[in-house]
């Protein structure tokens, strides 16, 4: 089959792969807080093809040369009208995987980020960033998911949160990408705020079954929120359980503020790449990707831009 710019490509039970490239819409999502990228996407399928639903084992959406999407066949649907047959699909990247397997709970020790998405990943597809610090250990808590446990490591030994880089590799540092987007047709910006998720003050247990430990965040107080949670002694923490908390509340603010910005074209964006806007008057910046939309319809291919001002990012 030919190749173009713009394709959908099918992974089929028995080996073999097919590829359609009559797209009628697509949208790849990408999102620092999501584990995963998502694809929606519907494309005719071409007369006197075969096709079924039960047949596709994995679904790859491709742009430009670049693979966007890779991914499982979640939700997929074959519609005829009249002589047409399109085809819908709905799919979650490979490393949805790891968020619903769990892993052994206990303590592993000496672990370094390879070490624990090695114990925790569902295939070999799931890549992850090597060189990374080793920590003495972390602690799995029982029916935790396997990406709980992949936090857990990035939160103790970077005190950040993991995120999906790519179409499937897992990262906890910040990406040296830079994309410059030079004099961009920009269709809208704009900020927003969203505080459903903010905490206030926690509190947690200690050994002798007082809740000694404690935390609290002012920006929650700020808006008048008034919410507190009591936590059961967590041994993720076991030595620095007052951090834990702070983390808790931190992980609270998540895409708390952001700013938008959505332009015509696409140019290679992914979470945490640096990203120079010039040459569009007051709305030049330079931001940090914490979410990614690229959006492709009759019209050509449009991207929003988030960036997230929430203590994780920027």
């Amino acid at each position: 089959m030919s190749r173009t710019s713009l394709y959908i490509r099918l992974h089929l039970m028995n080996g073999s792969m097919t590829e359609f490239s009559n797209v009628i819409s697509a949208v790849v999502d990408k999102d620092y807080y999501l584990p995963y990228t998502k694809l929606s996407a519907s494309v005719i399928i071409p007369e006197g093809v075969s096709l079924s639903v039960t047949q596709v084992k994995r679904i790859e959406f491709w742009y430009g040369g670049k693979r966007l999407h890779r991914g499982f066949s979640d939700r997929m649907k074959i519609l005829k009208t009249g002589s047409l047959r399109t085809l819908e699909v709905f799919s979650r990247g490979v490393t949805a995987g790891i968020c619903q397997s769990e892993s052994e709970p206990g303590i592993w020790s000496q672990v370094d980020l390879g070490d624990v998405v090695t114990r925790c990943r569902t295939t070999t597809e799931i890549l992850y960033e090597t060189g990374t610090d080793k920590v003495n250990y972390v602690y799995i808590l029982e029916n935790q998911s396997s990406w709980d446990a992949v936090c857990a490591y990035a939160l103790k030994a970077y005190s950040r949160y993991p995120y999906i880089y790519s179409t499937g590799t897992v990262r906890v540092t910040k990406s040296s990408a830079v994309r410059n987007v030079n004099n961009p047709v920009i269709l809208s910006n704009g900020t927003s705020l969203d505080t459903t998720r903010l905490l206030t003050k926690l509190y947690m247990l200690d050994l002798s079954d007082e809740y000694s430990y404690s935390a609290e965040d002012t920006f929650a107080q700020n808006f008048g929120i008034q919410r507190e949670k009591y936590l059961p002694f967590d041994k993720q923490w076991l030595q620095d359980e007052e951090e834990g908390l702070r983390m808790r509340l931190k992980y609270s603010r998540r895409a708390s503020r952001a700013y938008q910005l959505r332009y015509v074209g696409y140019n290679d964006e992914d979470i945490t790449d640096k990203v120079n806007i010039t040459g569009a008057g007051p709305l030049s910046a330079q931001l940090t990707v914490g979410a990614v939309r690229i959006s492709f319809g009759p019209l050509g291919v449009e991207t929003t831009l988030t960036e997230y001002n929430d203590g994780f990012l920027p």
